[in-house]
């Protein structure tokens, strides 16, 4: 059976005020790429950013995939998941039909896991997986660690990834959410959830419970009031905090020396130079970087034994396929998806 030549995406539109879902070329494959026919396409905020900010007209959007392998440097019918840079590209997004990636990354799924479930790792497990293994120096291997681990943002998927990272390591994971996800974050493994809302509050209970702050720890929002919560809730001794974003006040990012403060962007894993700027934000070229690269293809290998011991995907709010998206992200952009990953079914592949 000859493949397409053509597809349906989601592309940013002619105005660049939107997206539509049109025909264009299926991606081409080079050496060491497979073509994926995708099954389930997670979203998440980054996608309407690139619709507002980012994209050139007729760039695929979507991130986070699923799928069957068709064509290139794997088996034909393996089931496999991971990320590409959607949002830049006029060849590169998930939000289609098919997709192309390098085969060294996407993570082949056990015989028994969903495409569903697949789909929703991408980005947040990856980004999980490079701040506390790779950044944070946490392993491969794993490193037996010791005490807490504090997680801003403890419901968001990146958040809820990082939590079971953190278990299972071996810290007592310490959690900022709201009263209604506490309990999506306890059941993650959080052992201590604080609401964010009364951050005085919060402060007290997680210098009580460490016995003057914490060491360690991912701020999964990254806004001015997060980093600076986030760094008060450290010890006098300080420690290692990673942030999300760097679109905050850069001055409070130093308000505490004795903490060191880590910016990673996940993209990096993918082995390409990029431009991380767009139509509305500056250009900001990033080079390749090999030793993220390798991480990368590491982590991939390493996922099916880590979903082996307990490491369990978000739960979905699963929608229709390439034509639903545009509503979807209108609602996640509201804020009325909460505690639950927006997934699209692209195809019928199971």
């Amino acid at each position: 059976m000859s493949l397409p030549t053509t597809m349906k995406a989601l592309v940013c539109n002619e105005t660049e005020d939107g997206a539509v879902v049109k025909d264009v070329p299926v991606p081409a494959l080079k050496d060491g790429d497979i073509l994926v026919k995708v099954a389930y396409a997670s979203a998440q905020a980054g996608d309407n950013y690139y619709i507002d900010t980012r994209s050139p007209p007729n760039a695929i959007l979507g991130c986070d995939f699923s799928g069957l392998v068709v064509a290139g440097a794997l088996p034909k019918g393996t089931r496999v998941a991971g990320f590409v840079y959607g949002g830049p590209y006029l060849d590169k997004g998930a939000f289609a039909e098919y997709l192309v990636t390098r085969a060294t990354l996407v993570w082949e799924l056990p015989a028994d896991y969903s495409l569903a479930d697949a789909g929703r790792f991408g980005i947040p497990w990856a980004f999980a997986l490079q701040v506390i293994l790779q950044s944070q120096g946490n392993g491969f291997p794993l490193k037996k660690a010791r005490g807490h681990y504090l997680v801003y943002g403890g419901s968001t998927s990146v958040g809820l990834f990082t939590i079971q990272l953190a278990k299972l390591l071996g810290y007592e994971v310490i959690a900022l959410a709201s009263p209604a996800t506490s309990d999506i974050v306890k059941h993650a493994g959080a052992d201590h959830v604080f609401d964010y809302n009364f951050p005085e509050e919060a402060l007290d209970a997680i210098h009580d419970v460490t016995g003057g702050g914490v060491s360690i720890g991912f701020d999964t929002i990254a806004n001015d009031d997060s980093v600076r919560f986030c760094l008060k809730a450290f010890g006098v001794l300080g420690g290692t905090l990673n942030i999300a974003l760097e679109y905050f006040d850069q001055t409070i990012r130093y308000s505490r020396k004795e903490v060191k403060v880590n910016f990673t962007l996940v993209f990096t894993m993918l082995g390409e130079e990029f431009d991380f700027g767009g139509r509305k934000v500056p250009s900001s070229i990033w080079p390749r970087n090999e030793t993220d690269y390798e991480f990368g293809v590491q982590a991939y290998k390493e996922t099916p034994g880590l979903i082996a011991k307990g490491i369990k995907a978000p739960a979905g709010d699963v929608r229709g396929g390439l034509e639903d998206i545009v509503a979807g992200l209108a609602e996640l952009k509201a804020g009325k998806i909460r505690g639950k990953r927006l997934e699209f079914k692209i195809a019928d592949l199971e």
